[in-house]
């Protein structure tokens, strides 16, 4: 739910659970230093030299090689390994939990919902000798859900149990509470509640400038999300105010020429645009293109959208000229790219002809 997804938010190195020490401290180094595609093949090695394994530690090392694909970005992968675990060892929770997390990466929410549901029931009812822990997980994994498919009151309730069991046994200035409230805040913000969004994220950004200090994603994220929720209700100072706060932190983790960058100016641009300030629209604009070409070359999709919204934000400000030469090198990217007849295509030749 957070915006933020750091590569440990969900994992912690220090659980690892190996009886093998030399295993347990080749996995841990290598999740440290996000060396994950060796990590699979490292666990395949174990498990061919080592064919009597218990049911228990196979899947335990089935699960920790799913994860090493979801960090590299191999979710359907990840979503195979964690099915044979399961086939393996059909009650732990972590390999339950794991799969639902997959599902919902992908899309797959009515499935993640089943995985969810399974180890709530389980816990819920203490089959296995549950933990708080397990029941607020359990909580805002619902929540997730929930959210996903617009039940909001639904949602708000799985978040607020989460947040008062987490409130129970961390205390109130942990991370864990943090993330509830930005789920919260989320929760109120797609359902119009936007003072109450404002709060719970400001909230969350309160703890996690005590948690992770002042140069942090978690508190760059924060301030994304009141710097939206701002733009949302139409209060352009603040929002702007909020994304420049963000940028600040993005400057120094990411440099000056990364594409979070890069989002960030496009957002900072819309703002300006909605309040009419085309002129400040374009700056950031063009900051934001000259990262993409970059990172992407002349002829990509992102690159033509840009001088497409540029070009109009020209023809806002009257510099007729300028906009047409960039709307047409935004139509000749995406001639290459799309074929003939495609509806992007006919709507930037239609806004031609208007311009002419």
């Amino acid at each position: 739910m957070d915006k933020d997804t750091a590569k440990f938010d969900n994992y912690k190195i220090t659980s690892i659970k190996i009886n093998n020490a030399d295993l347990k401290f080749k996995l841990e180094k290598l999740f440290k230093e996000f060396n994950y595609p060796e990590i699979p093949t490292i666990i395949d090695d174990y498990v061919r030299k080592h064919n009597d394994l218990d049911k228990i530690r196979l899947a335990r090392l089935l699960y920790y090689k799913a994860i090493a694909y979801q960090y590299d970005g191999k979710y359907s992968i990840s979503k195979k390994v964690l099915l044979k675990a399961i086939e393996v060892d059909s009650t732990n929770w972590d390999i339950l939990n794991k799969l639902g997390d997959i599902l919902f990466e992908l899309g797959e929410y009515d499935q993640a919902m089943k995985y969810y549901r399974k180890v709530h029931r389980d816990v819920t009812k203490n089959k296995y000798g549950t933990s708080d822990i397990e029941v607020t997980k359990s909580y805002n994994n619902l929540g997730k859900i929930y959210f996903k498919k617009g039940l909001f009151i639904t949602a708000n309730e799985f978040f607020n149990k989460s947040l008062k069991n987490n409130l129970k046994t961390l205390g109130e200035k942990h991370s864990e509470v943090a993330k509830n409230y930005i789920n919260l805040g989320l929760v109120c913000r797609d359902s119009g509640d936007f003072d109450d969004a404002i709060r719970y994220f400001k909230l969350a950004l309160k703890i996690n400038l005590k948690v992770f200090g002042k140069k942090n994603t978690k508190v760059a994220s924060d301030y994304d999300n009141i710097g939206y929720t701002y733009m949302k209700i139409g209060k352009y100072s603040s929002a702007i105010n909020y994304f420049h706060k963000a940028l600040k932190i993005d400057f120094k983790i990411f440099g000056k020429e990364h594409l979070n960058i890069a989002s960030l100016y496009d957002i900072i641009g819309e703002i300006y645009s909605l309040n009419h300030d085309y002129s400040k629209a374009v700056k950031y604009s063009v900051l934001s293109i000259k990262i993409k070409l970059k990172e992407y070359g002349n002829e990509h999709k992102e690159v033509a959208r840009h001088y497409h919204k540029i070009g109009k934000l020209l023809y806002s400000k009257g510099e007729t000229e300028k906009a047409i030469k960039l709307i047409k090198k935004a139509l000749n990217i995406m001639e290459k790219i799309y074929p003939d007849g495609n509806p992007k295509i006919d709507i930037i030749k239609n806004e031609l002809e208007k311009i002419k």
